[in-house]
């Protein structure tokens, strides 16, 4: 069965090649009559440019309708991508033989018929409007639940004393709503805060402290991250967890039988009477100040309906075998998503999110790296998986679900190496390796990048929390020194070209269905960063010590084996 769809696939894949064979070479033609650099002057990289551009343009098209995970879109890409590993001669690196790692996910769409918020004072009941006041977050771990309980203001929801920051000394939330702030503390550093400051990290903890609901509020700065208007505008589409073998969502945590957000406008309302109003509270976030704990009036009530549903979408993953019977147990790991949005809210006219730049390119990059590896003339001393995952944008779920279960010994993967949203617009001088500064990679990562006369550049937004925002990070939290790589922003002739086009990408095509072939694409620069990618996997796999946390680093401590 498997055999007639791979072939099937394959069929799709090369009468598609064909049909756009033409269009190929007058795009290329065309693109070089606007004097853009072309691909036979790319001073010999290994990356291939027309093999990038001929991965984007399948991957991109509207055939695959997006590449939700889950869909008949996303199963097409991975078919694709299992194909082409295969006709490189890789060994696959699923279940069972195959290039197959299947992830069972829960999708998990709310229902807002049955979300309400009401806030319960001196017997008098104050019911709050959804989408205008509030958004009840669905559920993994309940169809159907509600809560009432008393409400206690816990800061930014943070236990991280080795900072100075405890949201929970001195305040009992047993049985409690906790009300928090989004985010993180500012005064911590920034990939620290992007850590205490995810929603799963705090919903973890206030289970463990024996919460019961969880209100969480705006400060200033993560209305610029994320703003309820835009939470409000998305609040239908489903969401993604994955299903452990015994049959439990990942990361439910049952105890917390209610979650919502809460719109700037309407917070006051939870801090009437209350020891402080929200607006104090929200400038002391701003500056860092100490954050204070205390109970607040009266009790809420959340509620909440989920429909919930068993899917599956594949990981694919491949393997070249090691050359040094000693190291070639041991594996350096790359990393891509190959999922995106599917279809969603209509913007001009178009409701298809092909994802071009997230991830088509990053899973281009993986796919062009793994060829350029199987053409090397000397295999690397370690062994190499090429991992291309699904449900990156439903919250990072099918690299947790390899990183939690790996095809390989997670002790034996001793580097993850991650592309995600390659703006591949112009020719860059530097590289920007969200994680480098963690751990030995960072030694791998400058050496490769002088020989290839590159910058490395420090993290230009670490307000962001870039670094726990894609798939190498759930490598992060299971042990694996991991770096997430991206084009820095200082161009060849010296012009800040990159930053340009990342502000530009993020704020008019960022999860928006314009993120598709029409934008400026450079694989010539989507060449030399493959060249860039493979020596520093091939460095890391031949060198006689594997990478390691830096001494006294945080996440090596946290995580670290």
């Amino acid at each position: 069965m498997w055999k007639f769809i791979l072939g099937a696939v394959a069929a799709l894949a090369a009468v598609f090649g064909v049909q756009q064979s033409g269009m190929l070479q007058d795009e290329a033609a065309e693109t070089r009559s606007q004097g853009a650099t072309s691909t036979n002057d790319a001073d010999g990289w290994i990356g291939d440019a027309e093999a990038l551009r001929a991965h984007m343009q399948f991957l991109s098209d509207d055939l695959l309708e997006g590449r939700e995970a889950g869909s008949r879109g996303y199963d097409v890409a991975a078919l694709y991508a299992a194909n082409y590993f295969a006709s490189l001669g890789l060994k696959p690196a699923g279940d069972e033989g195959s290039y197959w790692q299947n992830v069972p996910l829960l999708k998990i769409t709310r229902d807002a018929a049955g979300a309400q918020m009401a806030l319960i004072r001196d017997g008098r009941r104050q019911q709050l409007t959804y989408a205008e006041d509030f958004i009840v977050t669905s559920s993994s771990a309940h169809e159907e639940s509600d809560v009432t309980a008393p409400m206690v203001f816990v800061g930014w929801g943070v236990e991280a004393p080795e900072f100075g920051v405890n949201s929970y000394e001195n305040i009992d939330v047993e049985g409690k709503i906790v009300v928090l702030f989004g985010g993180g503390p500012p005064q911590l550093p920034a990939e620290e805060r992007a850590h205490f400051g995810s929603g799963a990290t705090k919903a973890a903890l206030a289970a463990s402290k024996g919460a019961v609901g969880m209100i969480s509020i705006y400060t200033p700065a993560f209305e610029q991250i994320y703003s309820f208007e835009r939470l409000a505008a998305l609040s239908d589409r489903s969401g993604m967890t994955w299903i452990s073998p015994d049959g439990e969502a990942h990361a439910a945590h049952p105890e917390i039988r209610a979650s919502a957000v809460m719109a700037p406008e309407a917070t006051q309302q939870l801090f009437d009477g209350a020891d402080a109003a929200y607006a104090d509270l929200r400038n002391a976030a701003a500056a860092g100040d100490a954050m204070p704990s205390f109970d607040l009036l009266g009790e809420a009530t959340l509620a909440q309906r989920t429909r919930h549903q068993q899917v599956s979408s594949p990981n694919v993953a491949a393997m070249l075998e090691g050359g040094d019977p000693d190291l070639k147990d041991e594996y350096v790991v790359y990393t891509a998503h190959l999922d995106h949005d599917g279809y969603g809210p209509e913007v001009d006219g178009d409701n298809l999110y092909n994802g071009a730049v997230d991830n088509a390119s990053g899973s281009s990059v993986v796919l062009d790296i793994a060829r350029a590896f199987v053409e090397a003339e000397k295999k690397p001393r370690r062994s190499v998986i090429f991992l291309l995952v699904t449900a990156e944008e439903k919250g990072l779920r099918g690299a947790g679900y390899f990183a939690h279960h790996p095809t390989a010994p997670i002790e034996n993967i001793v580097a993850n190496i991650n592309s995600d949203g390659v703006m591949m617009f112009f020719d860059f001088a530097d590289v920007l390796a969200f994680g480098d500064t963690h751990s030995t990679i960072k030694a791998h990562l400058t050496k490769i990048a002088d020989l290839m006369g590159l910058g490395v550049m420090a993290d230009p937004y670490p307000e962001q929390g870039f670094f726990t925002r894609s798939d190498h990070y759930r490598f992060v939290q299971q042990g694996v020194p991991s770096v997430f790589m991206l084009l820095g922003f200082t161009a060849t002739d010296g012009t800040n070209a990159g930053e340009q086009a990342f502000q530009t990408y993020l704020g008019q095509h960022y999860h928006k269905p314009s993120d598709d072939l029409a934008q400026p694409f450079d694989y010539v620069a989507g060449a030399k960063f493959v060249e860039f990618q493979y020596r520093l996997g091939e460095s890391i796999a031949n060198a006689d010590e594997r990478p390691e946390w830096n001494e006294g680093d945080f996440f090596g401590d946290l995580f670290g084996r």
